[in-house]
């Protein structure tokens, strides 16, 4: 499959070439795990390229993955924020944003650079710049 799609050619789902066909010579077994390790939804249609296989570069982008989400905390700690005690809900290593979850359910987004304290008094810096659940919260610096 794959080294028919190399043979044809064509444009990945990113607008590029396919990596097989430019620069790739050689495929390396790809799983899902993956997919989940980038918090990517595992849509079959999103997470497959026109070989109808999983994308090749999902397995070349793992180490940006890797190194961008040790700047964030784990899924699931709690931290402190203005607002209160909160748990990482979600990351989004792009846009450097975290979405974290406090008890009553009230969700906020929060950005790397803002001051927020973890559990046992460690000080983090994240940037809180929207809320999720409407309102005008102002950018704190």
């Amino acid at each position: 499959m794959r080294d028919e799609a190399r043979r044809i050619g064509g444009f990945g789902i990113c607008g590029l070439k396919q990596c097989c066909s430019c620069w790739l010579r050689e495929f390396e077994p790809i799983t899902t795990q993956l997919a989940r390790e980038q918090n990517l939804a595992l849509n079959p249609q999103k997470i497959s390229g026109n070989c109808g296989r999983l994308l090749c570069c999902l397995l070349y982008e793992q180490n940006h993955y890797q190194q961008a989400l040790t700047e964030f905390p784990q899924l699931g700690s709690v931290y402190r924020t203005e607002k209160g005690t909160a748990t990482v809900e979600k990351v989004n290593v792009f846009t450097r944003e975290m979405i974290v979850k406090h008890p009553d359910n009230y969700e906020e987004k929060v950005k790397v650079e803002e001051n927020v304290t973890d559990k046992y008094g460690y000080r983090t810096t994240y940037r809180r710049v929207v809320n999720i659940n409407g309102g005008d919260e102002s950018e704190s610096a």
